[in-house]
């Protein structure tokens, strides 16, 4: 039988059953930790320090990548000047501050004050305006 027909003879409480066992966590990443690691402060110093450090990929991808990744953007979805973004999970807005340089209207969204505090003072450094709102991108 073929995968088309297969699906197509299923129920839609089977499918919501099979996507609900997809997106459950398994038993050691049962809980989210995401809003406790970036919001702590000693924490999330140290993840903004690894995200900042463009010597490792560890936390962010090296400068080069980042360049490279919002040229893909641009190009694929015809990013120019007035087009509007928005940066869910921003960080430190490095991908944020170079989708602004090419014009874009850009707005960034992040749980980490931390972050966001450094993603404005780079913004204000580099003359870009972004708009920078502390928020869960999932809540948003």
């Amino acid at each position: 039988m073929s995968t088309r027909r297969r699906y197509a003879t299923r129920t839609r409480a089977d499918l919501f059953a099979t996507l609900q066992a997809l997106n459950t966590r398994p038993k050691p990443f049962e809980y989210d930790t995401t809003t406790a690691i970036w919001t702590d402060p000693h924490t999330s110093a140290r993840m903004l320090q690894f995200h900042l450090d463009d010597r490792v990929d560890a936390g962010s991808k090296k400068p080069e990548f980042i360049d490279r990744c919002v040229a893909w953007m641009a190009q694929s979805f015809g990013l120019r000047e007035g087009s509007r973004v928005l940066d869910f999970g921003c960080g430190p807005g490095l991908y944020a501050s170079r989708l602004a340089r090419l014009g874009a209207n850009v707005t960034g969204i992040d749980l980490s004050r931390r972050s966001l505090e450094h993603a404005k003072s780079q913004a204000e450094e580099w003359g870009n305006a972004i708009e920078y709102l502390e928020c869960d991108y999932l809540d948003f």
